[in-house]
């Protein structure tokens, strides 16, 4: 292939990808009154960089797992998205509350649900499988 084809492909997998982060972005958007801007702008952000962090994963899980985490249908990510957001949200409001708090405790509860909900494996199975030392 030409240069300008490779570059041209290139710059329409990245306008997909913004269009993709917009829609997901407008489904969060639709399903709130009042959108937390500060959480709303880390969900754009780990959108925007899926792929790094899919390839970073790489370097600790095996591919089939990180294949796995990341082959789910568009519907799925925005109800993952949604649910990530509204827990950040809660969270975010007991900014300062000591971490033994029953409130907090729930939240982190909630959390890792859905992280074995994302991952569709019980955290402890995750953590078996991660290296003894993990660089950045």
């Amino acid at each position: 292939m030409t240069y300008q084809k490779l570059e041209l492909l290139k710059r329409k997998q990245q306008l997909e990808k913004i269009i993709k982060t917009l829609d997901h972005a407008l489904h969060l958007i639709d399903n709130n009154l009042q959108i937390d801007p500060t959480i709303f702008m880390s969900l754009i952000t780990n959108m925007q960089f899926e792929d790094e962090q899919k390839e970073w994963l790489k370097t600790i899980l095996n591919e089939e797992k990180v294949t796995q985490l990341y082959e789910i249908s568009n519907d799925k990510q925005k109800e993952l998205e949604r649910k990530f957001y509204q827990i950040t949200e809660r969270l975010k409001k007991l900014y300062g509350t000591d971490p033994q708090d029953m409130n907090v405790q729930e939240i982190i509860k909630d959390y890792i649900q859905l992280a074995e909900e994302t991952a569709m494996t019980p955290i402890q199975s995750l953590l078996e499988d991660l290296p003894e030392e993990i660089e950045d």
